[in-house]
């Protein structure tokens, strides 16, 4: 009986730590922030503005980060956001004692024009001047943060600028005293992530990695230890996953490989032993690396500056992107595990289109954030899933345009004359997925299906390619871009990105981008999504995650296969634009999809009804 009893109380405990980790990993970390209380919004600059001159700093440079450099953070550290309103995840401010600059990428540029205040004006990457030119006209000393930037880019902007401007890294965070609601990092618990490779074979494998660096370096000496500070890196040496930062999966640590030792900084509880690797308090970090001396020692290229700054120099400091590279090839294990999470995100898309449909010719009322509220309903009756892996794109006609819209509310209402954006991911037991969808519930126009078949042409194109194994990535997306050229327009992001198992939904080296060099390699994934974006009118997106494999017919060639069966939007298609063997394409992969789902779709009409209607041949 009272073993009975001990077993009951231990599910108990079990259920009510997944529910505490599931709340406190989902959701809009803006939406977190009592943005209502401090100073009010449109005084925070000239507040910020007091605190410099008390420090007799002309201005400073703040950067939407944490000292992990992640690209989703805490609410702890958005205080970009708390500053301007402005909410995207790229934003780096520029604070100056008549003016302010906030500086985006051309994802964000619609979003911020919208968001920003009247005393912070928009500087747009890559065509406005840059922070150190807009430096260099000032006079003063401008004080920055080292946790939030790299050595190259300490360099690049902050280095070189001319005698009449000076740097002062701030030994204190100049936001916390005029942010008193600032919410509190409350370390979580890690659980593990079941993997084929347990920490003893992956720490194996850094370690070989560690004596690779010599060979190909021509060092005198391998490295004495690697510091990591990369999360999704440290969580994947680890086989551990934490609940630090919203719709991820991360948890805020340091670690240090040695030869002999692995030691890992967090705060986080385990709820079990992790073997190979020992367990110290997360603010011990900057004084045990202090205390390090002639060692060769490797990082990352994504490093902090101020563990550079904290590093002696008697130490020999190199790069090492070792485990960058090792986790950006996913294990026959991890390929199932994302056609698996994939497979379950199409199931609930169909659904959700389903639903959309019959309410709208119902004469039903649809918000956007109806929406996204229902895909995650939908998602979390799945015993397997986590949380989203990042905040749901939902956008309706203009709002489409807007490449990272989220709703806050339910003002804008779908309807059956334009088109309807949808970027969605999850975060399941057995994988990450990232996907984009845009339907038309009523009758598109002539342009609007000339915009959507130029997307899918260039999927078809890339699915269709074989190429070299010598071939960089990057070089490849310009077979999917030409398409959209060919509408006269382009998009202003990169046409497809890495994705973590179990870790970041983005996810690097491997990127579409046109600049990167780096080499395509059978085991790497990499979504597809390129799109066209009509301010004021519509947006469209459309997004697979493919694999590298080899090309099975020609030996060093390979090819990228779409794991992502979610069906096109047929009426959407302008078949007379199409080839006979583009229409072949469709045709089988909409066989194979519903194939796929529809024993999956029996008990739900509208979603089934979804799935035949948009896998019926061409």
């Amino acid at each position: 009986m009272k073993q009975f009893v001990y077993i009951i109380f231990l599910i108990i405990i079990h259920r009510m730590y997944t529910a505490a980790h599931k709340e406190k990993i989902e959701g809009n970390p803006m939406k977190d922030m009592n943005l209502s209380k401090d100073i009010p919004k449109e005084e925070r600059i000239s507040a910020l503005r007091k605190v410099l001159a008390k420090k007799n700093l002309g201005g400073c440079v703040l950067y939407r980060r944490d000292p992990h450099l992640n690209e989703y953070v805490h609410p702890h550290y958005e205080h970009i956001a708390w500053l301007t309103g402005f909410t995207g995840s790229n934003a780096t401010l520029l604070v100056l004692p008549d003016t302010a600059y906030l500086y985006t990428d051309g994802r964000y540029f619609i979003q911020a024009e919208k968001q920003l205040p009247k005393d912070v004006l928009l500087s747009r990457m890559g065509t406005d001047p840059t922070v150190s030119q807009r430096l260099a006209e000032c006079n003063g000393t401008i004080g920055i943060n080292a946790q939030d930037i790299t050595q190259e880019e300490y360099e690049k902007h902050f280095k070189n600028l001319p005698e009449n401007v000076e740097i002062d890294i701030l030994n204190e965070d100049v936001i916390d005293q005029l942010w008193t609601t600032r919410p509190k990092i409350e370390p979580g618990y890690l659980e593990v992530m079941e993997h084929q490779e347990s920490v003893g074979e992956k720490l194996k494998k850094v370690r070989s990695e560690m004596k690779k660096n010599k060979e190909m370096r021509f060092m005198s000496a391998s490295f004495d230890m690697v510091i990591i500070s990369d999360m999704d890196e440290i969580a994947w040496a680890t086989n551990l996953r934490g609940s630090d930062i919203p719709m991820s999966r991360l948890f805020y640590s340091f670690l240090i490989v040695q030869e002999e030792e692995a030691i890992l900084f967090t705060d986080a509880s385990l709820t079990t032993e992790v073997p190979d690797v020992v367990i110290r308090p997360y603010k011990d970090f900057y004084r045990h690396i202090s205390e390090i001396s002639d060692k060769c020692i490797g990082i990352s290229s994504n490093t902090n500056y101020q563990i550079l700054c904290t590093i002696v120099e008697e130490n020999n400091v190199r790069d090492f992107d070792g485990i960058l590279n090792l986790k950006a090839i996913k294990t026959e294990a991890e390929i199932k595990g994302f056609e698996e999470a994939n497979k379950r995100d199409a199931v609930y898309l169909c659904m959700l289109f389903g639903e959309i449909k019959k309410k709208l010719a119902e004469g039903s009322s649809v918000g956007e954030k109806d929406v996204a509220d229902r895909l995650l309903e939908l998602k979390k009756k799945d015993p397997e899933f986590i949380v989203p892996s990042f905040e749901t794109i939902s956008g309706y006609g203009e709002n489409g345009a807007i490449i990272h819209y989220a709703p806050e509310d339910n003002t804008t209402k779908l309807s059956t004359d334009s088109l309807f954006l949808i970027d969605s991911g999850s975060q399941y037991t057995m994988g990450t997925t990232d996907i984009t969808r845009t339907v038309c519930f009523g009758k598109p126009t002539d342009q609007q299906k000339r915009d959507y078949t130029a997307l899918i042409k260039g999927h078809i194109d890339l699915e269709t390619t074989k190429f070299s194994e010598r071939t960089a990535l990057g070089a490849l997306s310009i077979i999917v871009r030409k398409h959209v050229w060919d509408e006269n327009i382009d998009y202003a992001h990169s046409t497809g990105h890495g994705v973590g198992f179990g870790l970041n939904v983005h996810e690097g080296p491997q990127t579409l981008d046109s600049s990167s060099r780096v080499r395509a390699l059978p085991g790497m994934n990499i979504t597809i999504e390129p799109g066209i974006y009509r301010e004021g009118k519509y947006g469209l997106r459309h997004e697979n995650l493919a694999v590298v494999e080899k090309y099975k017919e020609t030996k060093g060639f390979l090819q990228l296969r779409n794991i992502t069966p979610v069906p096109l939007h047929l009426d959407l298609i302008d078949t007379k634009s199409l080839s006979s063997q583009e229409i072949e394409y469709i045709n089988k992969q909409s066989k194979t999809i519903q194939d796929m789902l529809k024993p999956l779709l029996l008990h739900h009409k509208d979603g089934l009804a979804w799935l035949v209607e948009n896998t019926r041949d061409l």
